[in-house]
């Protein structure tokens, strides 16, 4: 056979798939990079975190509550919650110097932030009906630092804020924000049973009783109550353990303190 040489076809050096294919092909493999730094990275920040001592982490995150110290100029409710705080204090030994406040926020919410910070959003302070109710809710997120529960969830948040600055999809201020909403994390129902429980100790301690342990949950619209607990034991389930445990401990109900305006 005789050899014929000849040019290339023109459309050698030509992709056969199209432009908009490999350009998807690219994203997906940065976000599986991504994704898989996030979990990885995420997980052993987030145990280094969880096993950090005490006294560090009050060191490392005290700028989040440096600002919310209870003054002159606090309003009412960031005062009581302080009061409540100060004269609670020989019944909880701890390295946390509390400082708990409300936010100005329409989800029937509260949580616990690094450092021994207390965020109690304004829907869930108007919900309250005694001083009873409201420290038990206090006490309740008071729980979460004694378990160290408060940090579930911190490593993750920090690196996703790492990876999102490093991608450009935010700046420093929305990813601090989205990193240090770490309330939003949703934890065990054991987490949250066992604080429950704290909080019935507490409340024992700082008044002599348990009046007004499971007012809150009572309170509670049904529609509030599946929202703000989708990641809390059953409502119904929670007032049960709670009365088992009074009733075992030997705790008693008195009369309530109402909630001063």
């Amino acid at each position: 056979m005789k050899y014929s040489p000849k040019l290339p076809d023109d459309s050698v050096n030509v992709s056969k798939q199209t432009p908009v294919l490999d350009l998807i092909w690219m994203a997906a493999g940065v976000m599986a990079t991504a994704f898989g730094l996030y979990i990885i990275l995420g997980f052993a920040v987030e145990y280094g975190v969880k096993n950090i001592s005490t006294e560090n982490e009050i060191e490392i995150f005290s700028f989040i509550g440096s600002e919310y110290n209870a003054t002159e100029e606090s309003s009412h409710q960031d005062k009581l919650l302080a009061s409540l705080i100060q004269r609670s204090k020989h019944c909880y030994e701890t390295p946390y110097n509390f400082v708990a406040f409300v936010e100005d926020n329409e989800e029937i919410n509260a949580f616990a932030l690094p450092g021994g910070t207390i965020v109690i959003n304004s829907a869930l302070y108007n919900e309250t009906m005694s001083e009873n109710e409201l420290f038990f809710v206090l006490a309740h997120e008071m729980g979460h630092f004694k378990n160290r529960d408060h940090l579930e969830g911190v490593g993750r948040s920090f690196m996703g804020m790492a990876i999102g600055i490093m991608l450009g999809l935010s700046d420093m201020a929305d990813a601090m924000d989205s990193a240090l909403d770490l309330g939003e994390s949703k934890l065990s129902q054991q987490q949250e049973s066992d604080a429950d429980l704290f909080a019935v100790e507490m409340m024992n301690c700082m008044y002599g009783h348990v009046g007004g342990d499971t007012d809150f949950f009572s309170h509670l619209p049904q529609e509030e109550t599946t929202s703000w607990f989708s990641s809390h034991p059953a409502v119904v389930k929670r007032i049960k353990a709670i009365k088992a445990y009074a009733k075992t401990k030997g705790f008693q109900s008195k009369s309530l303190i109402p909630l001063s305006e």
